[in-house]
Parts: structure tokens; C-alpha cells; sequence
């Protein structure tokens, strides 16, 4: 080969291992930016769920012990999210958010039970719930892990709320119906929450009260009405 050959071959060489090299930054310049999406989409996955839930939950009575422990779980998304990607949009104020709300969360505790007027309401307060289940099984707090302990006690107040909620709605629903005279009708609700606290539960000395208080009055309801009762019944109702 001539010089001017063995130059050209060189000039090839280098030019190929040049674009080897710049291919090789770019994949794993790549590489890296969707290990990151990744990462932030999760951390936005797990914000998202928690802050959903907490928000379905505002006027129920969540135990402060978890509502605390998703506040602070909160904030350690929010705070691993910023390690990962600081540049993220408007994370330093979600992040003052999540503390003040955490600082503030005895103001923010209802104590009472809510009674929902509508199927809409109390389908928005079960999903609520059915998620911090799911959060407790599933997702778990990001850097404070709880313990098998914690979780089982967390999940049988939890349920023993769902069912107090429900049986508030189709008890009242079932009286409102029993005083119109819509006999029929309340038979239905006081069936219907028994096949939901069967079904449901908890197993728990609360639940199974509650469930044998309500089959007592369904019973009572489905008892043949003395004719002159009936009678008055059907008055009251139409009037």
C-alpha cells in the first residue's frame, strides 16, 4: 500500500471508531433517560394513589396513626422524586404542601362517621378505603416500613369503618323506606347489608353484632303485619 492508501485507511478507522463511541454515548445516553421516566413514573404512580385515596377520605374518620404514615409517605415520594430529578415541575411547593399538611393533619381529622345521602358518595368513600387497602397490601410506604402488626390492625379498623359506613347508609336508607310504608323496599336494603357484612366482613365482634342486630330487624320485617298495623301503614303512606 501506498502512503496516501494506508493514511485513508486510517482516517476510515478512526472516523468508524468515532462513530462506535458516539453510538455507544447516545444508547447510553438513552439508556439513562428512560431508567429515569421510569423512576419518576413511579414515584408519580405511588404520589398520585396515596393522594387520591387521602382526598376520597377527607370527611372520614381515618385512623391518625395511618393518616400520618401516608402524610410522611408523601413527603418521602416527593422528596425521593426531587433526588432523582430536581428539575421537576413545581416540586419544591408540593413538597411545603405535603409537610404543611402533614404538620396540620390533627386539624384536619374528622371524628364522626359520615352518613352519605347518595349511592354516589358512599361508592366514593368505599373506593377510598378498598385503595388504602390496597395501599397497605401492595404499595407500601416508600422508606418507613410497616410492620405485619400494624397491617392487620390498620385493616380491621379499616374494615369495621367500611361496614359502619355501609350500615348507616342502608339502615337509614331501609327506615326512611319503612316509614313511607315501602315495607318491601327496606326488606331489600337490610338484605342487601347483610350479604355485604357477610361477605365482607371483617370477622370482628363489632361486625358480628352489627350483623345480628340487623338480621334481627330484617326478621321483624319479613314477619306477616297484623292487618290493622298494615292498615295504618298504608294511611301513613299515603298521606
Amino acid at each position: 500500500m501506498s502512503g496516501n492508501e494506508w493514511n485513508m485507511v486510517i482516517v476510515v478507522a478512526v472516523m468508524f471508531g468515532l462513530m462506535v463511541f458516539a453510538s455507544s454515548l447516545l444508547h447510553r445516553y438513552q439508556t439513562h433517560k428512560a431508567e429515569l421516566r421510569a423512576k419518576v413514573r413511579k414515584f408519580e404512580q405511588g404520589i398520585n394513589f396515596i393522594e387520591d385515596a387521602l382526598d376520597k377520605l377527607q370527611q372520614f374518620p381515618l385512623p391518625e396513626e395511618l393518616a400520618q404514615l401516608m402524610r410522611q409517605d408523601l413527603i418521602d415520594r416527593y422528596e425521593g422524586l426531587k433526588e432523582v430529578f430536581p428539575q421537576y415541575p413545581e416540586i419544591d411547593r408540593k413538597l411545603r404542601e405535603a409537610k404543611l399538611k402533614l404538620n396540620n393533619e390533627n386539624k384536619l381529622q374528622v371524628e364522626e362517621m359520615p352518613e352519605p345521602e347518595t349511592e354516589t358518595e358512599l361508592g366514593e368513600y368505599t373506593a377510598g378505603i378498598d385503595e388504602i387497602l390496597h395501599y397497605m397490601d401492595s404499595i407500601r410506604p416508600y422508606r418507613q416500613p410497616m410492620s405485619v402488626d400494624a397491617v392487620t390492625i390498620f385493616k380491621l379498623r379499616l374494615g369495621e369503618n367500611r361496614a359502619e359506613l355501609i350500615s348507616k347508609y342502608l339502615i337509614g336508607s331501609a327506615s326512611r323506606a319503612e316509614s313511607a310504608g315501602n315495607r318491601q323496599e327496606a326488606i331489600v336494603y337490610l338484605s342487601r347489608l347483610m350479604g355485604i357484612l357477610r361477605q365482607r366482613g371483617p370477622n370482628t365482634d363489632f361486625v358480628r353484632e352489627l350483623y345480628e342486630d340487623v338480621g334481627k330487624h330484617l326478621q321483624e320485617l319479613q314477619q306477616p303485619k297484623d292487618p290493622e298495623v298494615a292498615d295504618e301503614d298504608e294511611e301513613t303512606a299515603k298521606s
